[in-house]
């Protein structure tokens, strides 16, 4: 559902950040050039925003799953960094959730951590 989730996130983007000279960029559109983000909102050559795009088809779900990667951009590029959180309802409505600097108390988000099986 990833390339269906980034589709929806860059018309959501698109709509809502449309101000003169910003234009939103698709970085894993094609080949995934393995980012940390999935969109970055420009100004001219300024980067003003970056996107990660988190997507799912299940109505009870409420948290999402984050790479290292992802987490280590977060707390790098701070209140730049955002995540939309898409869910598809199954009449095959949408609902968008943009979580703003997710490592932020503020963002409402609580980590959990995962032990991996070996």
């Amino acid at each position: 559902m990833g390339k269906i989730g980034e589709t929806l996130a860059k018309d959501y983007l698109t709509k809502k950040y449309k101000v003169d000279g910003c234009e939103v960029v698709w970085l894993n559109d094609g080949p995934q050039l393995g980012k940390s983000y999935d969109f970055a909102l420009y100004k001219g050559d300024e980067a003003l925003r970056y996107f990660e795009v988190k997507i799912t088809g299940i109505p009870e779900k409420y948290w999402l799953k984050m790479s290292l990667n992802q987490i280590e951009c977060a707390f790098e590029k701070g209140h730049l960094y955002s995540v939309v959180f898409i869910k598809v309802h199954q009449d095959s409505s949408v609902d968008f959730y943009e979580v703003q600097e997710p490592l932020s108390k503020l963002s409402g988000l609580q980590p959990i951590l995962m032990m991996k099986k070996d």
